[in-house]
């Protein structure tokens, strides 16, 4: 990516695409004419996610399967909490316009996950949608144990016997609440009537705006030089989470 940069000028690369995809990745014959036509119609989006479905041999299937189901079950939960990182993070299955390559400071080199964290950087610089549909790509679901974490190791831990940790749906509720609450404009606002385990939340929400005040204060008072008491994390969660909450989790 960063040879093809270096062969472009100022002028074209607001124009220009970089799609990225493996050696061992064959496309759909139709992929450029689908990934081209959605930077095309689309103009405020700087990076597109493509949809992909894991080569297999039948010793690997099952395994393959149930690691995409556990990749797509996790998109799929930040949506639901409003996350802006819900999206595929598979480096053979992305493209993004040059400009934003550059502001997210390239591919870092990394030994694993730079696709992931690369994605990642780019949702802080622009808007990443999702191409819907048909598969476009097809990347290799082979066991390797070249990287510590991805694909080729997942499915060898799964046909191991080692399945992916799955984080649980609570978590996600809290990740859900936290995101509410730092998207609310006004501290003060009075908040919706709210029932049962959202009316649980929304009692965290509270709780926690007033401690990250707190927690404003004492970082004042450090850069004025007073002495103050830290807590730890754990301990700033027992004093701001309802009990049922840190129960049930």
């Amino acid at each position: 990516m960063d040879a093809f940069l270096a062969a472009r000028t100022i002028e074209t690369m607001t124009a220009d695409w970089i799609f990225s995809l493996d050696a061992d990745a064959p496309v759909a014959s139709d992929y450029f004419l689908r990934t081209e036509a959605a930077f095309r119609r689309d103009a405020q989006t700087t990076a597109w996610t493509f949809p992909y479905f894991h080569r297999s041999t039948p010793e690997t299937e099952e395994a393959v399967r149930r690691y995409e189901r556990y990749l797509m079950r996790h998109v799929e939960k930040l949506r639901e909490a409003a996350s802006p990182y819900a999206v595929d993070t598979i480096g053979s299955a992305f493209g993004v316009r040059l400009d934003h390559y550059l502001k997210a400071n390239g591919m870092k080199i990394r030994a694993a996950g730079e696709d992931f964290y690369f994605i990642c950087e780019l949702v802080k610089t622009g808007k990443v949608s999702a191409l819907g549909g048909k598969p476009v790509v097809f990347p290799s679901g082979r066991i390797s144990d070249r990287t510590p974490f991805g694909t080729g190791r997942s499915v060898g831990d799964i046909l191991a016997g080692k399945m992916p940790e799955e984080i649980p749906d609570s978590a996600f509720a809290m990740l859900k609440a936290l995101l509410a609450a730092a998207d609310d404009p006004l501290l003060g606002e009075a908040p919706a009537v709210l029932t049962g385990r959202d009316s649980v939340f929304r009692e965290a929400e509270i709780i926690s705006r007033q401690e990250e005040q707190k927690r404003l204060q004492v970082l004042d008072g450090l850069l004025r030089g007073e002495r103050v008491t830290v807590c730890t994390i754990t301990g700033l969660l027992r004093r701001t989470l309802p009990p049922e909450l840190l129960e049930e989790n």
